[in-house]
């Protein structure tokens, strides 16, 4: 963080200061804005980073209680874990700072992962074909065009929040776009793979 090398920096050239300082003038402090939303900037990851781990956790307990499956509940939260990765890595590559909507929103990313993979995987362990080819060909068959349906909906529905004023909803719509095209990647593709 460059902000973090600054302080440190100014830290330092205020320690130094300091330890030649006359007595009774050895206690200079020094201030500056930035410092202020480099301790926010630190809690806020601090925050994504934790309700991230948490939300994963509860995803891959929900999913293995849903599937009654352990494996199954394995490979979504590998799904999910990757639709996250995949998410977090396009905030990066376009510069978006973690504020605190983006800090809100990555944990929001991983209750959007959770429904396509859930889905597939519950027809896949109630269908009646005891081979994984069957089993997926009966998810793909009956769950795999209102996944499909679903995300295309969805991403319609977000891409009006593009036009609007207010900075939050155009960022969230963006998080909403690249959460739901990855859910469908991944979905179909890893977590069909991977059963």
């Amino acid at each position: 963080n460059v902000v973090q090398r600054e302080y440190d920096a100014w830290e330092k050239v205020v320690s130094d200061l300091n330890a030649i300082a006359p007595e009774g003038m050895k206690n200079a402090k020094q201030s500056a804005e930035p410092w202020l939303m480099m301790v926010t900037q630190d809690a806020l990851l601090r925050n994504a980073v934790q309700g991230l781990i948490a939300s994963v956790c509860v995803a891959f307990f929900a999913l293995t209680f849903a599937t009654m499956n352990f494996v199954i509940g394995s490979y979504a939260t590998m799904s999910i874990i990757g639709i996250v990765s995949g998410v977090v890595s396009l905030m990066r590559a376009n510069g978006m700072e973690l504020g605190v909507a983006e800090s809100i929103a990555v944990v929001i990313v991983v209750g959007l992962s959770v429904d396509y993979t859930v889905h597939l995987g519950e027809v896949y362990v109630s269908s009646p074909h005891h081979d994984r080819k069957g089993r997926m060909a009966d998810s793909l068959k009956h769950m795999g065009i209102s996944v499909t349906a679903g995300g295309v909906t969805t991403l319609g529905a977000a891409v009006w929040l593009f036009g609007a004023d207010m900075m939050f909803f155009s960022k969230f719509g963006l998080l909403i776009v690249w959460t739901i095209t990855l859910s469908i990647i991944w979905s179909l593709g890893f977590f069909t793979a991977m059963c």
